[in-house]
């Protein structure tokens, strides 16, 4: 099993709420009181647990990557994704309230479509490039101590 598979298990949960959202914010335009249980059930799920996911990749995986590699590179992108996706998350996170009241708050649609967008994309890259990096350049000791590391982060 690759030690990384923690990481990409949560991808795919990540990537499932993410399919709602989308469903979501296409019913947002014709129907918006059908869109908003979708898009709620989406900003729960990434409200509580997108940002647990970033840190156990930033305290975990990409502290033993940047000891191979250094800190420019992938490990540079991945973090600016991370800042890009954490400034997101906040506007989701402040409309939040009124989205569960009932309202469609200005602005949670567009962080919403670029939150869809980034985050996929950013998915991509580290389940194709960096998770298979990682993989192979961090001795195999230390990769079997990073499941472990990730859960309690």
């Amino acid at each position: 099993m690759l030690e990384t598979t923690f990481l990409q298990r949560e991808h795919r949960a990540v990537l499932a709420k993410l399919d709602v959202l989308e469903r979501g914010l296409n019913l947002a335009q014709t129907a918006p009181a059908e869109a908003r249980p979708h898009l709620v059930e989406a900003a729960a799920f990434l409200l509580a647990n997108l940002e647990v996911h970033l840190d156990r990749e930033e305290k975990g995986l990409f502290p033993r990557l940047e000891a191979q590699t250094g800190p420019q590179g992938p490990l540079h992108v991945m973090m600016l994704e991370h800042e890009q996706l954490r400034r997101q998350m906040a506007v989701i996170g402040a409309a939040n309230a009124d989205l569960a009241a009932g309202a469609l708050p200005p602005g949670l649609l567009g962080a919403s479509r670029d939150l869809l967008s980034v985050l996929r994309s950013h998915i991509l890259k580290e389940d194709q490039i960096l998770f298979p990096m990682a993989e192979r350049v961090i001795p195999h000791d230390v990769l079997e101590e990073l499941e472990e590391t990730c859960k309690t982060i």
